[in-house]
């Protein structure tokens, strides 16, 4: 399920069940680290791409626009040393 919506036209936004199953229900043993944000597993797509998967704090309504403009910016980037970001998911969808 792609969106175009708010400006995330190279952004994917994946359901939950989707980020669940590619973590293993966000298994321990699939920690790849934990910083300010929140945890970051690997995961795998149903397409066999290796990702990891940042499983954020909860995001209070105050912060969801800026969340938003990240997520936008972020998906613009294409360079050979920064991370592309596939896309995002709001929550329970």
């Amino acid at each position: 399920m792609s969106s175009n919506q708010g400006g995330l036209d190279k952004a994917k936004l994946f359901s939950s069940k989707e980020l669940e199953i590619a973590t293993d229900q966000y298994n321990e043993n699939r920690i790849l680290g934990c910083g300010g944000q929140g945890m970051v597993y690997k995961g795998m797509l149903s397409d066999g791409r290796i990702v990891a998967v940042r499983n954020s704090k909860t995001v209070n309504e105050g912060y969801l626009e800026q969340f938003t403009n990240e997520i936008f910016i972020l998906s613009q980037i294409d360079h050979r040393n920064i991370v592309k970001l596939l896309g995002c998911c709001f929550g329970d969808q």
